[in-house]
């Protein structure tokens, strides 16, 4: 993994636990991975400018916390299903005892939603990692075209 939980928590001020993040930060950087045609990875990042690597960070960090969103909704989602839980409290009442349960929220719906995942996930890989100039040159690292000095988006060279 290319990054850590002290990074995650220190300059990026995530919240998750530490195991809340091994989990989450493991499919991150396997997602940045996979979406950069493996141009990053354990390894190659250390070869790319300072500027870049804390951008991919950054992404790391971002795509971690909605990996951990995305696994708390889909197991309580899970646990609803099999009888195991009521699921999320709705509302509550404290005179004559009254709870009811559920969660009609169109994030919770929308997260079970395998494209629209796809969709969020993407969205904050490209907020990161867009094509960006640096010292004369253009990285994209999420375009398809490899070993080009032409940006596939806007041709720049």
């Amino acid at each position: 993994m290319f990054i850590d939980y002290s990074y995650y928590i220190n300059e990026y001020g995530g919240s998750l636990t530490s195991d809340e993040f091994k989990k989450s930060a493991f499919k991150a950087c396997s997602y940045i991975s996979a979406n950069t045609m493996d141009r990053v990875d354990d390894y190659k990042i250390t070869l790319l400018p300072e500027k870049l690597v804390s951008q991919i960070k950054t992404c790391a960090c971002a795509l971690a916390d909605y990996f951990d969103i995305f696994s708390k909704i889909i197991n309580n989602s899970l646990k609803v299903a099999s009888g195991e839980s009521k699921g999320n409290i709705k509302s509550e009442q404290a005179g004559q005892v009254s709870v009811s349960y559920g969660d009609n929220s169109s994030f919770t719906k929308d997260c079970l939603n395998p494209n629209y995942r796809d969709l969020l996930l993407k969205s904050v890989l490209n907020t990161y990692l867009y094509p960006m100039e640096i010292n004369g040159k253009v990285w994209n690292l999420t375009s398809k075209i490899i070993n080009s000095n032409r940006c596939s988006c806007c041709n720049i060279i």
